[in-house]
């Protein structure tokens, strides 16, 4: 099944990304350590940097962050950018979805995703707007990377979520899904806590996602 891709850039949805990810924290650890400092050091505009670091009214930080990211004339070349990203994914979308769909032995169920792209190097996403935010900065390669990286857990979630969440409880299901990126994206390192898992898979020399997902639920389960 073929999907549409539509990719913009919009100074309100960026500083949506600096809010969530700094201001809110809203992320799941995955075992890294000091990733709110470290994404704070990534910050090119100085004053934005500022703002988060005060922590003062979220509603208003969020106006200001918008306002410089608006500001910074960044968002004509960024325009540019999401252009580039719809082009390729014109060219290549097809091979992301087909090796989805192979890995995980089912038919594509999605019409369209939504990218949002972000200066901020963290790429979060919400899976029931369909819409992925995507480093504006790296090369359009990198960013089908993401995509792909993403795209698979898009695929994990109506493949598993009715039989797995509860069963797993959140966590552990967050982990087993961030572990199968091993297959779409073996230039990874993974997330630290993927570690484990990742071995696993290359010890028993496993080919598919319900192969992975199996020998995942059991190690899982019985740690």
């Amino acid at each position: 099944m073929k999907m549409q891709l539509s990719a913009t850039y919009e100074p309100v949805k960026d500083a949506e990304n600096y809010i969530r990810a700094i201001f809110d924290a809203a992320y799941m650890p995955h075992g890294y350590v000091g990733l709110t400092e470290k994404l704070l050091g990534m910050i090119e505009i100085a004053e934005i940097k500022d703002i988060l670091m005060r922590k003062g009214d979220r509603a208003e930080t969020m106006e200001k962050i918008t306002v410089l990211l608006a500001e910074s004339h960044e968002g004509i070349a960024l325009d540019e950018r999401a252009r580039q990203l719809e082009d390729a994914w014109g060219h290549l979308g097809d091979q992301v979805i087909f090796q989805l769909e192979v890995l995980y032995g089912r038919e594509w169920p999605f019409e369209a995703v939504h990218v949002d792209l972000t200066t901020l190097p963290i790429c979060p996403y919400d899976f029931k707007a369909r819409r992925i935010f995507v480093n504006a900065r790296l090369d359009v390669r990198c960013q089908l990377r993401i995509l792909s990286h993403e795209l698979n857990h898009f695929l994990f979630y109506a493949a598993y979520s009715n039989d797995l969440f509860e069963k797993l409880g959140r966590e552990k299901f967050e982990l087993l899904k961030e572990s199968m990126t091993i297959f779409t994206n073996p230039e990874q390192v993974g997330k630290p806590n993927e570690e484990p898992l990742r071995k696993l898979y290359v010890d028993k020399g496993v080919m598919t996602i319900g192969e992975a997902v199996d020998a995942g639920v059991n190690f899982l389960l019985s740690g």
